[in-house]
């Protein structure tokens, strides 16, 4: 481990140099934070690269006419009267206007089919808007039980306009969008512009909000906490500059690795930020208990000898945590895991150099000299725990039992909703689309025919009339779109309309319902998001269910993804954090060569996870997300840091003290002091992750400082129970066999 103090040692012998190559990295990493990319793809973020996902890429690459539509919700407080349908009216001609709208399909366009009695190829909305010819129309109109249904919800109080572009969607023509929708708002209506290509620039946006918030705040907070807990200004300095520079190069490699900013790998700078402020603070505590040495020189080499490899073990065991989250086929997880444990490394080499660099030349205090700090642990607390340690013990088997029961009983879940910023549009109407439209997310069934005519021969026409039979039976309240729906629209169901047929029809993915061959018919249903809520899955589920029963169909789309994935992530995730734990584990005992250290570093650092889990309970109504197991690995990695300084502690204290209860006392007063401070600055800055725009940040961050401050719990009451059990039972010691620096 000696070879990973190559920072510090180097920059105490050759300062001037030091400063130079840091300045001159600085730097170039100033411009790569300036070419800094957002990811947009909202679907990169749960896709476990299953089957589901690949046929769904495939699925989108083969057919360009498959790009969902925009759609735009307009909201009446009242039910419409004329005037509002009069306003559906003008939104319907302004969109068509736009030269990039290819088809604009809504109540305002909505047409009665040749062959009926009363209104043959009339619209729905007659020319002379009169309420009650208007609702006569309509209810004649849903009578007829065609596809697509209505665009206008039971109560008469929404509208949904279903927009098809000639090509991608761009700000410029959300913009226009918004314009139209602005114009028709001056009713007193409310309109959104949502759908899935509206969510990258959304993401994006709030993505940078949060980078800015994440780092800006969490500086501002590390400063306050830090002169709250040291009250001097070099102290402060000395803890969070090394911090700030961490993070500062941690960002940059966002750039170097050719990554973009993601929901979840926003927060890396951020954790870095935090870690290097715990081990500043170790480090700073060891200097000032340091009051007979002379000079601040060797008062800094010696404390980074001392402390230096519990450190770079932190680091280490950090850098596992992230490396085992890339057991995942998920391409974004794999590139988080790349970039964490890329950050964490360099973040460590950054803020040893910046210490050793300043700390000789900040530090505020002569020989003999000591600083006042609060959150030092009373004398009799200290012999509390270190007499007490069979309570201590039993309560936390009562504590796991609790905690494992919790753990086992979360359940397996993930929203694509707590992956949207609050303020998405899509999050915000996508409770009203599926109330009064049954969803906006297509699902597409293929259907390959068997005879060389393709559907045009009787008996595949039939399969697929019998297929959409069977998807409208499952889902009788869904907008269900194919060819069979255009031929009940001519008035001859009982077989293929002809390409002239097809080619007039006004659907902006008419050109997907059938291949140039003839051979694969495509049925589109527009379903909610599976995971929104039981009543939804069981809603899939069932449909999935007579589709695969009744038909030998194939079955793609997003939803999909958002059913199957997402329980792969989680059970992926669960594996990567058995490895972390396990892994952590062994490389911390091998380096103290005590695997006796095996049994006591499980239960402290495992008990928190356990505890955080479970929290979801509270915090998440008993949901297990991937980001949630993301969360709970890394902090493991992190939170294992008091462990090691405790041990790192307690092996030099038995070289001084008398007897091992000494030893343990000695290493509660000091280490105990320091493990508070790290936390309270920890938690503190990872408090600025409640702020995001993003559910799965905030649950991300609370998952940390749950684990974090469980962790210290354990670490400051079960882990010294532990070790005073293994000593006096003459196992193997914790000390003896171990290696310090």
């Amino acid at each position: 481990m000696r070879v990973l103090l190559w920072p510090g040692l180097f920059t105490l012998s050759r300062p001037l140099l030091s400063l130079f190559v840091l300045l001159v990295l600085s730097g170039l990493m100033f411009v790569s934070v300036l070419q800094l990319r957002f990811e947009d793809d909202i679907t990169a973020s749960f896709s476990s690269g299953s089957g589901h996902a690949e046929a769904y890429f495939d699925f989108l690459q083969s057919n360009e006419g498959v790009s969902p539509p925009i759609l735009v919700v307009v909201r009446s407080p009242e039910p419409f009267d004329a005037d509002g349908y009069g306003a559906l009216q003008e939104m319907q001609f302004d969109f068509a206007l736009i030269e990039e709208v290819a088809t604009v399909v809504s109540v305002a366009s909505a047409r009665f089919p040749s062959w009926h009695q009363i209104y043959p190829d009339e619209p729905v909305l007659p020319f002379e808007l009169d309420l009650d010819a208007i609702e006569e129309r309509a209810a004649a109109y849903e009578n007829l039980g065609l596809q697509p249904r209505l665009a206008l919800s039971p109560d008469r109080r929404t509208a949904l306009f279903a927009i098809g572009l000639r090509g991608g969607f761009t700000d410029g023509l959300l913009s226009e969008f918004r314009q139209v929708a602005d114009r028709a708002s001056l009713g007193g209506y409310s309109i959104d512009v949502t759908g899935a290509q509206t969510i990258g620039p959304e993401m994006v946006r709030a993505l940078q909000t949060d980078l800015l918030v994440f780092n800006s705040a969490a500086a501002v907070v590390a400063l306050v906490v830090a002169w709250l807990v040291l009250g001097n200004l070099r102290l402060v300095a000395l803890t969070v500059v090394p911090a700030f520079c961490a993070a500062y190069f941690s960002l940059a490699l966002f750039f170097l690795l050719g990554l973009k900013i993601t929901v979840l790998n926003n927060a890396i700078p951020l954790l870095v930020m935090v870690l290097a402020l715990a081990d500043a603070v170790h480090l700073i505590l060891n200097m000032q208990n340091r009051t007979g040495v002379s000079g601040t020189m060797e008062r800094v080499r010696k404390t980074y000898l001392e402390v230096g490899p519990a450190c770079a073990l932190t680091g280490v065991t950090t850098s596992i945590a992230f490396f085992m989250i890339a057991m995942t086929d998920n391409a974004q997880t794999r590139e988080m895991a790349l970039l964490g444990a890329a950050s964490v490394l360099v973040g460590y080499v950054v803020a040893m150099a910046v210490f050793c660099l300043l700390a000789p030349r900040l530090w505020p205090l002569e020989a003999g000299q000591r600083i006042s700090i609060r959150f030092a642990l009373p004398p009799s607390l200290i012999s509390l725990i270190a007499t007490k340690s069979r309570a201590i013990r039993l309560l936390s088997y009562l504590i796991s039992v609790a905690a494992v029961i919790g753990l086992i009983t979360v359940e397996p879940w993930f929203k694509m909703d707590d992956n949207l910023p609050a303020t998405s549009a899509m999050r915000n109407v996508n409770e009203v689309i599926t109330k009064d439209f049954g969803g906006f997310y297509p699902l597409w069934f293929e259907l390959e025919a068997q005879n060389e005519q393709g559907f045009e021969a009787p008996d595949d026409w039939q399969r697929l009339v019998n297929l959409v039979s069977v998807i409208e039976t499952a889902s009788p309240h869904a907008t269900n779109l194919s060819l069979v729906s255009l031929a009940k629209w001519l008035d001859r169901p009982d077989r293929l309309p002809s390409r002239e047929d097809i080619e007039n029809w006004p659907s902006d993915t008419k050109d997907v319902f059938l291949s140039p061959d003839g051979k694969i018919a495509r049925v589109m249903t527009l379903v909610p998001e599976p995971m929104f809520d039981r009543r939804m899955l069981a809603a899939q589920d069932t449909l999935e269910e007579a589709v695969r029963g009744a038909s030998n169909a194939a079955i793609v789309g997003q939803p999909m993804i958002m059913r199957y994935d997402t329980l792969d992530l989680v059970r992926q995730h669960a594996f990567g954090l058995a490895a972390a734990c396990l892994a952590t584990v062994l490389v911390i005992a091998a380096y103290y060569r005590s695997f006796g250290l095996v049994r006591i570093l499980l239960l402290p650092n495992l008990l928190p996870v356990a505890i955080a889990i479970a929290a979801l309970h509270i915090i998440n109504e008993g949901q297990l997300t991937p980001a949630a197991l993301l969360a709970v690995t890394i902090a493991f990695g992190i939170a294992v840091d008091n462990s090691i300084h405790f041990i790192n502690r307690y092996s030099l204290e038995k070289k001084k003290q008398d007897t091992q209860q000494q030893a343990l006392e000695a290493t509660i007063a000091e280490t105990g002091q320091a493990m508070i401070i790290t936390t309270v600055l920890i938690c503190s800055g990872l408090a600025v992750t409640l702020a995001s725009a993003f559910f799965t940040v905030k649950l991300f961050g609370m998952l940390l400082i749950v684990t974090f401050l469980a962790a210290l719990l354990g670490d400051l009451l079960l882990l010294p129970s532990l070790i005073a059990k293994q000593e006096r039972s003459g196992a193997e010691r914790v000390g003896p066999g171990s290696r310090n620096s």
